[in-house]
């Protein structure tokens, strides 16, 4: 019988690092009954927490294995690293993993603890590692009855890093190994969003939709009670004796809408500057957002619309900064149409509009609501509002 090495040490901080997401957990778990899973949000939402809590604290039946894969930068290396990630995780890896030793044997390469040399000039090589250290993965798990999750961190990055030739063949064979193994489901994750992947991809031949099988999650921020007892949690562990203790905790929560990364820095900022009124939160919080070396690195919000929205990135600009600038926080679609009509001068398609407001709700800049659009996390809104000096 084989068996798995997934450490199941629970800590006081894993604990805290995922306070609040024992629902999502509970239905991530469900849905790999049946299918695989996209997880896609914002960065430090706190989609790796929920990754490392699944992997500390696997169901029943169930083992993990969990990497990052947004250094990677080839598909060989992306095929090596599921390799060794099996081989390492195993306690009989190499035994276990029979056709692809096989494969490595035939070719002639080479393996020391899991880190395979490949020989030069084979073609595809990765393509039949990845599939034969699948199969042999859902192959031990039928022996021990058994099911197992790979969590793939930051995909996305991965493929967009890649060629686009090679990136295409990577999604290929990711979807054709998740419909096929019968005992073995995904959950990648993303902080851009793998439209951007694609539109890439589509400026040449490829014409697929690779993960239009996987089902799709996305986490949010914490539920707003969660968020004050979390807050409330680290100003304890810090030591704040605040004189309204549940007025600062809410406060804390509301000023960076309910994401526990923030929560953290902002209970920490309050402790090193002493501060314990209700109202001296905002002002914290704003410093925070000013300061290049706060480590909240909200800047990449806007850097990255550089990078994916090329030609359509100074009507995304617009949208973003009237939004940010309009008193109501919420703002029609006839409205942002004539504000961006009246700023260009020309005249701009309505789909055109359409199209980057899309976009925008796709990668969680902006979220629909009754009375329609707003910023979809209130504190990049501020940060936007306070970097680009647009406060009313």
């Amino acid at each position: 019988m084989y068996h798995f090495l997934v450490s199941k040490k629970k800590t006081l901080n894993s604990e805290i690092q995922v306070f609040g997401r024992e629902s999502v957990i509970s239905r991530i778990w469900g849905i790999l009954e049946t299918k695989s899973i996209y997880m896609n949000d914002v960065r430090r939402i706190g989609k790796t927490q929920i990754l490392r809590k699944m992997e500390a604290e696997p169901l029943d039946g169930w083992r993990v294995i969990h990497e990052d894969v947004e250094g990677v930068r080839s598909p060989e290396e992306f095929a090596n690293l599921i390799y060794r990630k099996a081989y390492q995780g195993l306690s009989s890896g190499k035994t276990v993993l029979r056709r692809a030793g096989e494969l490595l044997a035939s070719l002639g390469g080479a393996e020391v603890g899991g880190v395979l040399t490949l020989p030069e000039g084979k073609a595809k090589t990765w393509k039949e590692l990845l599939e034969r250290t699948i199969n042999d993965l859902d192959e031990a798990c039928e022996d021990t009855n058994e099911a197992l999750v790979f969590l793939i961190d930051e995909l996305p990055y991965m493929l967009y890093n890649m060629d686009a030739a090679e990136a295409a063949e990577v999604l290929d064979i990711l979807r054709k190994i998740s419909q096929v193994a019968q005992r073995l489901r995904f959950v990648f994750t993303g902080s851009i969003g793998l439209h951007h992947v694609l539109a890439k991809l589509h400026q040449g031949d490829y014409l697929g939709s690779p993960f239009n099988h996987l089902e799709p999650i996305t986490p949010g921020p914490l539920a707003h009670s969660d968020a004050v007892a979390f807050a409330k949690s680290r100003v304890l562990s810090e030591g704040i004796e605040s004189p309204d203790l549940d007025v600062f905790s809410e406060r804390i929560a509301t000023r960076v809408g309910d994401i526990p990364f923030y929560i953290e820095k902002v209970v920490a900022r309050l402790a090193l500057a002493g501060e314990t009124s209700p109202d001296q939160v905002e002002v914290v919080v704003d410093s925070a957002l000013l300061d290049p070396n706060s480590g909240w690195d909200l800047e990449h919000y806007r850097k990255r619309l550089r990078n994916y929205y090329r030609n359509r990135e100074s009507l995304a600009l617009a949208v973003l900064d009237h939004l940010a600038r309009d008193g109501s926080d919420v703002s029609s679609f006839e409205e942002i149409e004539r504000v961006i009509r009246g700023q260009s001068g020309t005249g701009i398609e309505q789909e055109v509009i359409r199209e980057v407001l899309k976009l925008l709700l796709r990668d969680f800049y902006l979220e629909r609501v009754a009375g329609g659009y707003r910023f979809y996390l209130p504190l990049l809104r501020r940060w936007w509002q306070l970097d680009r000096d647009l406060q009313n």
